[in-house]
């Protein structure tokens, strides 16, 4: 049987049940609080941390506090934290390269339930501290100026090379996003134009080319023989009254003296304008394989005329170490490929390096010539050692403490390369002798007794990589005077299976881009109008310090191509 209660017991149970429900819902009301509490920590943070990163950046020219301010107001204006509450302490630090904003923030968030218990508000803090800093950086831009990049397939009937200076050198394009008024005084940029090899310019030629004889060089003061704290000047060689030894000497300054120290060794003096015989190595002669004697590549070769190119042996693309001083062959300049061009790029098309002057880049782009052939792996190479601090002090320009280390704290190097199609085959005449026959009978096809007399139709659009053929006639195919082939096979294309020790033009590539890696070196890879999945393709993403650092494009795209590069060195050119 229920017992009814009475109207005054059921009121005080309603009391009862109402008084052990408050705190509970004092409870639940004060979490709500403190939740709210932690997300508006949260959003100061974030408003003090954006506030902290723009008072940092070197490009900012405001105060430091008012910049932090308004970025912490501006990011908070939607939250419920009071604003009339915010107390900034804002320190500021800037040197030549670098700024320091540290940031403590307080304000007050007022509480919901809280308050019933004598908490109006809840007290929130925040710090944060922004740093950015400008590193040095070296740029090289390894750019494609075979003849397939003079190819009218583009927008407006422009032909590819037209494509690649727009996207190098337009107001706002690459050079100027490099060296903007922040940047351009800790920035260095080479230009590695590469066509069937590289030209590298008069001084590095004077340098690492086979020496020509000279006269013996006059000594003075030459009784004091120590060389401590010395300026030294190795690798120097001269021939020495008329015997068949070259001496080479180390010369120091001392006491306003030059201080000669001779150390004699019979060396090979370059050749000028060799013979047939001394320019085709004896032994294999001339095989049904078209193969030249292993050691072309360490010729010592001279030309009186011509461009400044060497003969790469296969060793130089293993490592960053300087080439041999005077031990390089020059390239046999004249030498054409299939479209009656030379293989050798000209004075316009030879290497700019270690420069920030904008004006002087562009116009080096714009004005460069195309040559015939293609040869990636020797730009890759030539852009690799000018970037190895063992060039350091050699290249000229606007840097003489460049090319700096590999280590060197806030400091990068970056390489570019962009090319248009595959490393071929690389060949070299037959008979120095047969050049000038070559040069002044190409328009007209010089083929084996042909009648030069009938012109060749040109303007065909069926050469390399869909080049222009500028005639019917390829030089590849044609005889010398002889009645031989005028061409020799240096070495092949190879492909990329082929193991990073073969003597191939893939295999050349592939090594140089893996030394520059192991070294630090940043690579960016663009691949311009080939075909996705082939052998060029492969090779550029080998190349590449990881896949998003390679882009395939076609027409236009190469413009964005070289903006995305640039940002993308912006961004890690930024210590934040």
């Amino acid at each position: 049987m229920f017992r009814r209660f009475s109207r005054n017991e059921r009121g005080n149970t309603v009391m009862l049940v109402a008084l052990s429900l408050f705190p509970i819902l004092a409870m639940l009301g004060g979490s709500v609080d403190i939740i709210r509490a932690t997300n508006a920590t949260n959003e100061l943070e974030a408003a003090v941390a954006s506030g902290a990163l723009a008072a940092a950046s070197l490009s900012q020219t405001g105060d430091a506090r008012d910049v932090v301010e308004s970025y912490v107001r501006t990011n908070l204006k939607d939250s419920s934290i009071d604003l009339d509450s915010l107390q900034l302490n804002v320190t500021a630090e800037s040197s030549l390269n670098a700024r320091r904003v540290a940031v403590q923030a307080s304000a007050q968030l007022p509480t919901l339930f809280l308050s019933i218990f004598d908490r109006p508000q809840i007290d929130l803090n925040a710090t944060s501290t922004a740093t950015q800093a400008i590193q040095d950086v070296e740029i090289s831009l390894v750019l494609d100026y075979s003849i397939s990049m003079e190819t009218r397939d583009q927008v407006g009937n422009q032909s590819r090379i037209e494509t690649l200076r727009d996207a190098v050198t337009a107001p706002g394009a690459f050079i100027d996003d490099m060296l903007t008024d922040e940047t351009r005084d800790r920035t260095s940029i080479n230009i590695i134009p590469f066509a069937g090899t590289v030209n590298i310019g008069d001084t590095l030629f004077d340098r690492y080319a086979v020496p020509a004889e000279e006269d013996e060089w006059s000594i003075t003061c030459p009784n004091n023989e120590d060389p401590n704290n010395a300026i030294l000047f190795q690798g120097n060689c001269w021939r020495r009254e008329h015997n068949d030894y070259w001496s080479c000497y180390t010369a120091w300054y001392d006491n306003s003296c030059w201080v000669i120290r001779w150390d004699e060794e019979q060396i090979t003096v370059g050749n000028v304008d060799p013979s047939r015989e001394d320019y085709r190595p004896a032994i294999a002669a001339f095989t049904n394989s078209f193969q030249l004697n292993p050691d072309i590549s360490s010729s010592q070769w001279r030309f009186s005329l011509g461009d400044n190119c060497l003969e790469f042996p296969n060793s130089v693309f293993d490592n960053d170490d300087e080439w041999p001083v005077g031990g390089l062959g020059q390239f046999p300049h004249f030498w054409v490929g299939r479209y009656f061009s030379s293989v050798c790029p000209d004075s316009t098309a030879e290497i700019m390096l270690n420069t920030n002057n904008v004006t002087a880049l562009k116009n080096h782009i714009n004005n460069a010539n195309t040559a015939d052939r293609t040869a990636v792996q020797t730009g890759a190479m030539v852009a690799y050692k000018v970037m190895s601090p063992n060039m350091r002090g050699l290249l000229g320009g606007d840097y003489p403490d460049r090319p700096l280390d590999y280590a060197a704290p806030d400091a990068i190097k970056v390489m570019v390369i962009m090319t248009d199609g595959q490393s071929n085959d690389q060949f070299r005449p037959v008979d120095p002798n047969q050049h000038h026959i070559y040069a002044e009978t190409s328009l007209n096809g010089f083929n084996n007794g042909a009648d030069q007399s009938t012109p060749i139709p040109i303007n065909q659009t069926n050469g390399q990589n869909g080049g222009p053929q500028t005639s019917s006639i390829s030089i590849d195919s044609t005889f010398d005077d002889t009645g031989e082939w005028a061409r020799q096979i240096v070495y092949q294309t190879g492909s990329p299976t082929d193991s990073l020790d073969a003597n191939t033009a893939t295999a050349r590539l592939r090594r140089v881009c893996q030394a520059a890696k192991d070294d630090g070196i940043v690579i960016f890879t663009i691949g311009f109008e080939i075909s996705a999945g082939s052998d060029q393709e492969k090779n550029m993403q080998f190349c590449a310090s990881d896949p998003s650092k390679y882009q395939l494009v076609e027409d236009i795209e190469l413009v964005g191509a070289f903006e995305e590069i640039a940002q993308a060195i912006s961004n890690l050119r930024i210590v934040e």
